[in-house]
């Protein structure tokens, strides 16, 4: 525990590991740009469609556990998929309360192109069956 003098001073280990944090942090910002400069698309919207494609007919909560996000950013960036024709939002057919997720053909197309390009970074996920 530091004393009231301020904030504690770090060790060599400690800076090398908060510059390696820095340039992480940067490569996904330039990676994230180039992306969406290719495909149009964030990088939340590649791994949204990415996940369908792998589990189409998924709900928006699981949507957003295989994200690693919440359901709120999971909604915005679903809707920004639907109003570009990428996914559809339709009632499950064995319950109507339910609301499932599908890729459309030109979803998966555009999912599968920006995947296999190779200037696309690979995307990040928390999936376990991934």
């Amino acid at each position: 525990m530091t004393g009231m003098g301020g904030p504690p001073s770090l060790t060599a280990d400690g800076r090398q590991i908060i510059t390696s944090i820095r340039r992480l942090v940067q490569y996904v910002r330039i990676s994230g740009r180039a992306l969406q400069r290719h495909s149009g698309l964030t990088a939340a919207q590649l791994v949204a469609l990415e996940e369908l494609a792998k589990a189409p007919g998924i709900s928006l909560a699981q949507l957003a556990e295989r994200c690693c996000t919440d359901e709120s950013s999971a909604c915005v960036v679903v809707a920004r998929l639907v109003r570009r024709g990428l996914v559809n939002r339709e009632r499950a057919q064995d319950d109507a309360r339910r609301v499932v997720l599908t890729p459309t053909e030109e979803g998966r197309a555009v999912g599968a192109s920006v995947s296999r390009s190779p200037s696309a970074p690979p995307s990040p996920t928390c999936s376990s069956e991934s």
